[in-house]
């Protein structure tokens, strides 16, 4: 029973976890980046971000786990795993959001392609291809950091058992 709502538990909110931290994240990366070109500056406080997310929805599960099952089993395959099912849906809204930014990217520079305007110059294109980098970059990093707990996970019962 102490599972089934510690299961429950980091479930419905282990995704809160994720996009707070993921936000808290992205400013510090951006503003540390201020003065690079927005491409940059949106992979790397993208794949930040994403690390961060995961890591405070990862610490979250293990917070639950825990508190609930005592520290002998409380980080183990089933914290990490509903922690990586929570994470999931906001990982997929975002890659949505990055693929509509790219077409909106696409569409409005092929418009203003066709009516003989300079499309290098203007910077809300660039603006929405940086926001697009950056979702794209989150995405990535919180798969990266996922596949690295699991592997620090592997690795250490591993060692231990």
């Amino acid at each position: 029973m102490k599972i089934a709502i510690a299961c429950a538990i980091v479930l419905l909110l282990a995704r809160f976890c994720f996009s707070a931290a993921a936000f808290i994240t992205t400013f510090p990366a951006a503003g540390l980046l201020a003065w690079s070109p927005g491409r940059l500056r949106g992979t790397v406080a993208g794949v930040l971000s994403g690390l961060g997310g995961v890591a405070a929805a990862i610490a979250f599960a293990y917070l639950v786990f825990r508190l609930s099952l005592g520290s002998a089993s409380a980080f183990g395959l089933l914290a990490l795993v509903t922690a990586t099912i929570s994470v999931y849906f906001p990982l997929r809204k975002e890659l949505a959001k990055s693929r509509v930014f790219f077409d909106d990217v696409t569409r409005d520079r092929n418009e203003l392609q066709a009516q003989g305007h300079d499309v290098s110059s203007l910077q809300f294109i660039d603006d929405h291809a940086t926001m697009a980098v950056g979702l794209k970059f989150r995405v990535l990093g919180a798969v990266a950091g996922i596949v690295v707990a699991f592997v620090w996970l592997l690795l250490v019962h591993g060692a231990s058992g």
